[in-house]
């Protein structure tokens, strides 16, 4: 399916709160806003590839489970970013912005991914491989390259009431920005700040991951920045 500047904006359901895909999906040049999921992908759930290019915005999309705005689960699944703005996504769990999991193929060569929101993992992007017996089973590939990745939020802070009552539970969450376990990780060229968690890796938290940063241009903001 290819979009000829569509403009989405809305929808409720289970998954996939504005689209929910079987198919491949361009999005270059489309709109899409305002999704919500009572499970994943508040405003794109995903089997399969999905494109983002010049022009494309997605936003304020809500998950209670996983991934804000888009969430892609298994092998045939990827994400293909080269420009574009992902922002203001929100889950109840990981990925405020994008969750990609079981394997799902993540490569990010331009735009920008901001501004998310998970009151676990990974703030603005979460992706994992398949383990077995804590074994790596498949390894697939996340590819950063020229990207602004910035003000990710990844866990929660108590809120009491005005009269002591807890309002919201503290939450601990890693990867403020990025949070990745297992396959190869590679990043160049890329603006990764700003981003803040409850746990470990304000910007970048890797767990059982080749992570490669071979490019000087990369940069990040002080503190906390990769765990």
């Amino acid at each position: 399916i290819e979009s000829f500047v569509a403009q989405i904006t809305g929808g409720t359901a289970a998954n996939g709160g504005s689209i929910y895909a079987l198919t491949a999906i361009d999005l270059t040049g489309a709109s899409v806003s305002g999704g919500k999921s009572t499970s994943n992908g508040g405003n794109i759930y995903s089997n399969q590839a999905v494109t983002i290019g010049e022009n494309t915005v997605i936003s304020g999309g809500t998950a209670d489970n996983n991934g804000g705005n888009i969430y892609l689960t298994g092998m045939t699944a990827h994400l293909n970013m080269t420009a574009g703005t992902v922002t203001e996504g929100t889950a109840g769990n990981t990925g405020g912005n994008i969750n990609a999991l079981n394997s799902a193929n993540v490569k990010i060569e331009g735009g920008q991914i901001t501004n998310g929101t998970a009151a676990s993992h990974g703030g603005n992007l979460y992706v994992t491989n398949q383990l077995k017996d804590n074994k790596i089973v498949t390894t697939r590939r996340l590819v950063i390259t020229g990207a602004t990745i910035s003000g990710g939020s990844a866990g929660t802070e108590q809120i009491l009431g005005e009269d002591g009552t807890v309002i919201q539970e503290s939450k601990i969450g890693n990867g403020g920005n990025i949070w990745v376990r297992a396959g190869q990780v590679s990043i160049s060229g890329a603006t990764i700040t700003e981003g803040s968690a409850t746990g470990n890796g304000g910007n970048i938290y890797a767990n059982q991951a080749q992570l490669f940063d071979d490019d000087p241009e990369t940069t990040a903001n002080e503190g906390g920045s990769l765990t």
